[in-house]
């Protein structure tokens, strides 16, 4: 059963939404952010309304959005807010269909000013957005997390998400499995860091099947990300192979056909070849 805590911040995100559910002409796309485009009857959502109130600022600029806009297929527009005491800390909305009913969720990370982060699942069904699940948060403020990757990493047809936990600090590799309406952590692992302080560039990793064993891999810096690690995680956690980079990764981390593209903190960029076991 929902604990008093978890139906009181749902009324509160809901009278949010229902404060703001037509579209505004304030509503701005925050600077430095990107739309995602959507599928299905969602054509894309982007991050909206700067704000202050939360100076962490680990993103480079001395904002956070305290919003979202969706906008849907047939032309129709709405925007979500938080509470005063949250913000979206991130550039990157992300969708992804994580139940696998045809329609995409939303992830994002989203942050307390007392509490620091977590990572949050939102329902986007026209006329009642709904936060759908969330990770605890770090427990403190200043303390951020750096999704990494969605997918089936596992191969048990849920969905998982990778992500980075303090990526400037514990730099802790964690997996969670979104099931039934639940984020669950799933294994931890030391020593990634998928962001440099300070540095407006999430894409410091990149999802596909390395081994070819069908089920997909994830590519991401070590902790100095002077090195580009590829981890399984089946049958068991494992590096498969690790790239040395002659400078920092500054991203975006891309793949194109059997080679990673690796652009530098100093200007240059790195062809990783893929070559299969």
């Amino acid at each position: 059963m929902p604990s008093n805590d978890h139906l009181g911040r749902k009324l509160v995100f809901i009278a949010a939404f229902l404060w703001l559910g037509t579209t505004t002409a304030w509503a701005q796309k925050i600077p430095h952010s990107h739309a995602a485009e959507g599928a299905g009857n969602i054509a894309s959502v982007e991050l909206i309304d700067a704000t202050q109130r939360y100076a962490h600022f680990v993103l480079g600029d001395r904002f956070e959005a305290s919003g979202f806009q969706v906008t849907f297929k047939d032309g129709q527009q709405i925007q979500f807010a938080l509470p005063p005491s949250e913000v979206f800390e991130d550039r990157l909305p992300r969708l992804v269909d994580l139940n696998g009913d045809g329609q995409q969720e939303l992830v994002l990370v989203q942050s307390h000013v007392d509490k620091g982060a977590s990572l949050a699942v939102y329902d986007l069904t026209l006329g009642s957005i709904e936060l759908l699940a969330q990770t605890p948060y770090i427990g403190q403020p200043n303390r951020w997390l750096n999704p990494a990757g969605i997918a089936d990493f596992d191969g048990d047809g849920q969905i998982e998400i990778a992500l980075v936990a303090k990526p400037h600090l514990a730099k802790e590799l964690q997996l969670w499995r979104f099931a039934k309406g639940q984020l669950s952590l799933i294994s931890t692992h030391q020593g990634f860091s998928n962001h440099r302080l300070g540095s407006r560039e999430q894409r410091l990793s990149v999802v596909f099947d390395d081994n070819g064993d069908g089920i997909v891999d994830l590519a991401l810096p070590n902790a100095s990300r002077n090195a580009i690690h590829i981890v399984s995680f089946v049958p068991q956690f494992d590096v498969l192979r690790t790239y040395l980079l002659a400078d920092e990764l500054a991203g975006p981390l891309t793949k194109t056909g059997d080679t990673l593209v690796a652009p530098l903190r100093n200007g240059s960029s790195m062809r990783l070849q893929l070559v299969a076991d």
